[in-house]
């Protein structure tokens, strides 16, 4: 690598090897490798990027926040920019030795960000045939011109959050699927992304936000451009960043320590409700061949199971859970009214929003000091706060070791933790930033691994919970396209056909346990193989395990059951059922088929990085997936067989090909 610059326009072929000096008439800035050539134009404050192998160039746009180039100083390998505007700034450009052009901004702590930081400018988008490589659940691949339509609009876009992005990256490629670049964000936790584009084709930028309402900390952000690999190379960059820089660890060597994390490999996720939470139904799912389940229960909703159903569960063979929550917190004033009202409350003992005289000292603060409210609950009709997480940290264990006498479960799922985005509290004994409430997260997570050696999960999968998460409810699903809570007009509406139910009946709720329709927009985008790519399996496969949401499960709509059954074989990832007795019944043989046809896969391939993802025809109907092992799995969504090198794949069917001799 070298750092050059040209002293004038005039002379622009002329090179300049420096060492440090700080220079004010120069107009062209270079850092460059064998990969990749950034020249930086300190007249406009604008980088142009060449990717070296291809000659692919990228021409930044301005940013949203406009800022000067005051002067530019020039060290070994680096360029340090400072920067006027609303705010003193300084902007260090870095080639790494990954070849990441790295970008680090820095800027007096106490400064107030009273709005989001656009800074840098985003690269333009080459042509309208390109496409957005988006790590939105498992991650889609949308054509840059149907961006608006997919997305609807051009919202900034949340980062560890489920309806945003899950892993903190994004990134184009081209239409061929070969060349393109990636924005990884390194500091994640304030800031969110924004593909305005600045007057041209949809393209990321960042959106730096406020920690506690002031700039806070160094922001840093990186882009790598690719000359080939499209959207499983990004995937694969990022996943070789996340081992050098953060935790990893993959199942298998979890496994040593905690051997009932083998349960979860091949298994069936289920959640029980009502009569479902016995032993009988767990003895006739396992007479029936389903001999690989996770089965949990939500202690929110009655019954309770009777003591030694946990053990029960185990001595099956199956991996007994149950479900947890620490984000919301009912007022213990309204709680107890509400129970006073309703006497079966009060045998909900281990009622997760109930903290039995702490909600003064553990709910989240607002900056005006009042309590940070959330939503209504539908079944009870009380108000859901938000937990200070850094407050409530102490209090884990009082609840779960009073749960575990009773109930030995080997495995947790954690609701919210990785789901929704950390939030801030002000309050004046506990305050915590979104970095440290993400922090206190992992710390729940890491308390439940290694402390209790349980079997942990949550929902969806921000990845900055990955190391100390087995696997992750909701991951599969595009929660935003599988149902309607409202009809037309905005108004609630259970009478439509594909209104996905409520919380109103506490014991059965039609959330859980009805069924619905699904919407023509998740037929068009949410189950559509052409807009979906396993990001998140490329990076993480070997290392926890997804399934679909329990409101989304595989029989929630029935006719897009046998769609879900694909993507779980091609993903080689989990089903989710939901069962009480009678949905056990009614439904039997179709449960056991779809079992009996997934369990070898994902128990063949479970532990095994997914290497790589294909699109084998045009309309992207036939798809295949790579795994370490050599093991390679064909699926094909269309509604007629396809013969790909010999091999027969029948009509909305799979083939797994074992690895070569």
């Amino acid at each position: 690598m070298f750092l050059s610059f040209a002293p004038c326009r005039a002379l622009a072929g002329l090179v300049l090897v420096l060492s440090t000096a700080t220079v004010t008439t120069a107009k062209s800035w270079v850092l460059q490798d064998d990969a990749t050539r950034v020249e930086f134009d300190d007249a406009t404050g604008l980088m142009a990027v060449t990717q070296r192998t291809t000659q692919q160039r990228w021409q930044q746009r301005p940013a949203g926040t406009a800022f000067n180039v005051d002067h530019v100083t020039a060290d070994p390998g680096r360029l340090v920019v400072a920067l006027t505007g609303p705010f003193a700034m300084e902007m260090t450009l870095t080639l790494s030795t990954a070849s990441d052009l790295e970008v680090t901004l820095t800027a007096d702590p106490a400064t107030p960000l009273a709005e989001p930081l656009a800074f840098p400018g985003p690269f333009t988008t080459p042509a309208a045939d390109w496409n957005l490589v988006f790590p939105e659940a498992e991650g889609m691949l949308i054509p840059i011109e149907q961006v608006d339509t997919v997305l609807r609009g051009r919202e900034p876009i949340s980062v560890y959050d489920m309806s945003g992005l899950l892993m903190p990256w994004i990134g184009v490629t081209d239409g061929s699927l070969k060349s393109g670049y990636m924005m990884i964000l390194d500091t994640a936790f304030d800031v969110s992304v924004s593909l305005n584009g600045r007057g041209g084709a949809p393209a990321p930028q960042p959106l730096w936000e406020a920690e506690l309402g002031r700039f806070g900390y160094a922001r840093s952000l990186r882009y790598h451009f690719f000359s080939a690999g499209g959207y499983v190379a990004q995937a694969k960059h990022y996943r070789d960043y996340v081992q050098r820089t953060r935790e990893f660890s993959t199942l298998r060597e979890r496994a040593l320590t905690r051997p009932a994390i083998d349960r979860l490999v091949g298994a069936v996720h289920v959640y029980t409700w009502d009569d479902g939470r016995t032993l009988a139904l767990a003895q006739e799912m396992k007479a029936a061949g389903i001999d690989r389940a996770w089965i949990g229960w939500d202690p929110n909703h009655p019954p309770y199971p009777k003591p030694g159903y946990s053990q029960g569960l185990t001595e099956l063979g199956f991996l007994a859970g149950v479900y947890d929550l620490y984000r919301d917190i009912y007022s213990d004033t309204e709680y107890a009214e509400r129970t006073a009202e309703r006497p079966e409350l009060k045998d909900l003992w281990l009622h997760r929003y109930d903290y039995h005289g702490l909600f003064e000292d553990l709910v989240a603060r607002n900056a005006d000091n009042t309590p940070m409210a959330m939503v209504r609950s539908s079944d009870v009709n009380l108000m859901r706060y938000w937990v200070c997480t850094a407050a409530m940290l102490p209090h884990v264990p009082d609840r779960i070791t009073k749960e575990l006498a009773v109930y030995p479960h080997e495995s947790v799922f954690l609701d919210v933790t990785l789901a929704a985005g950390p939030i801030e509290c002000f309050s004046p004994l506990h305050p915590m930033t979104h970095r440290q409430d993400a922090a206190a997260r992992v710390e729940i997570h890491r308390y439940m691994a290694e402390d209790l050696g349980l079997v942990v999960g949550s929902e969806a999968g921000a990845d900055y919970g990955a190391a100390h998460t087995e696997f992750m409810h909701g991951l599969v699903s595009m929660h935003k396209y599988f149902g309607d809570r409202r009809g037309p007009g905005g108004r609630r509406d259970d009478s439509s056909p594909t209104y996905r139910g409520d919380w109103s009946d506490t014991a059965r709720p039609s959330m859980m346990l009805g069924e619905h329709e699904p919407t023509d927009v998740y037929w068009q985008i949410g189950l559509n193989p052409a807009y979906r790519v396993p990001l998140y399996e490329l990076v993480y496969h070997d290392a926890t395990v997804p399934s679909w949401r329990w409101n989304d499960n595989s029989h929630k709509q029935p006719t897009t059951w046998a769609r879900k059954d694909l993507f779980n074989a091609l993903y080689a990832n989990a089903p989710q059922w939901n069962l009480d007795q009678g949905t056990w019944d009614r439904l039997r043989d179709k449960f056991v088929a779809s079992f009996k046809t997934l369990n070898p896969v994902l128990r063949a391939v479970g532990y095994d990085e997914m290497t790589d993802h294909r699109f084998l025809n045009a309309d992207r109907s036939l798809q295949e997936s790579c795994f370490s092992s050599g093991a390679r799995i064909l699926v094909n969504f269309s509604s007629a067989a396809i013969n790909h090198d010999g091999v027969d794949v029948p009509a909305e069917g799979f083939v797994m090909l074992p690895p070569s001799p």
